[in-house]
């Protein structure tokens, strides 16, 4: 985290968590202010297992879930739900370090223990891939597994292609995700019509990153930023020394999770 920079905080209530921060001005990374509550007596990491869903039309989703520690011991409680998307369930946990990260964090009470669902995304289903995790992939989770079904409680994350559509999924389902987070990507954060059709009060809360040397998305920060903050968006834009990676990604998943608690 402290080799990033923040170069936007255009939220007014994360302005004032970060008061006497100017607006567009590179600065150090601040600490962020939390309130969480650390697992109670559980000294377990969490599990990561293999899952799918499947879908009216014979489609299957398959995923790998994140559970917390003690998660099946503590089966009165509820927790906040991450979807991460990707071409591969497995390499978020394999190589972005989710697990491990969401472990050592849930410890040492600097954030509450959530799930972690990372579907497999066929972006060849063009005309329903959308559909896919809205009206499938969201509901199976919710009926397998101990989640907290409100929208504040449910974030949406994804790098390069991956981050397009979990910005395009906030946009066009801003009832199911009040959290996004869109890593060298974001096609709809400049949609006028995505964002004129979302009910009051239902603007998703956006967390953009991009590499210094990510030559794919760099240049495009500046018109989503300028779109965000004209409508009023929550957000915060990160640009650290990085590239277009997985790798990139993953050695900032501590100040992703960190902020996504924020609103659970």
């Amino acid at each position: 985290m402290s080799d990033s920079k923040y170069l936007a905080w255009l939220s007014l209530p994360l302005m004032i968590l970060m008061a006497g921060w100017p607006v567009l001005t590179p600065a150090a990374s601040p600490q962020l202010l939390l309130t969480t509550t650390a697992t109670p007596a559980c000294a377990e990491d969490g599990v990561v297992r293999n899952g799918s869903a499947a879908g009216a039309d014979g489609f299957t989703i398959p995923f790998q879930i994140y559970l917390p520690p003690c998660y099946e011991e503590q089966t009165s409680v509820s927790y906040p739900v991450l979807y991460l998307l990707g071409r591969d369930e497995t390499a978020w946990f394999r190589h972005g370090r989710v697990a491990e990260t969401a472990d050592r964090m849930i410890h040492t009470g600097e954030i509450s223990p959530f799930i972690a669902i990372t579907p497999r995304i066929d972006f060849y289903r063009v005309d329903t891939l959308f559909a896919d995790c809205a009206d499938t992939l969201i509901p199976y989770v919710d009926a397998h597994y101990r989640t907290l079904t409100d929208r504040r409680h449910r974030a949406v994350a994804g790098g390069s292609g991956a981050g397009d559509m979990a910005s395009c999924l906030a946009f066009m389902y801003p009832g199911r995700f009040e959290n996004a987070g869109a890593f060298a990507g974001g096609w709809c954060l400049d949609r006028q019509d995505l964002i004129d059709a979302m009910p009051a009060g239902q603007r998703p809360r956006v967390f953009m990153d991009t590499g210094d040397r990510d030559t794919t998305t760099v240049h495009s920060m500046p018109l989503w930023t300028q779109v965000l903050a004209e409508n009023g968006f929550h957000f915060v834009l990160n640009i650290g020394p990085g590239d277009h990676s997985l790798e990139y990604w993953a050695s900032n998943m501590e100040m992703y999770l960190r902020w996504w608690a924020q609103a659970w």
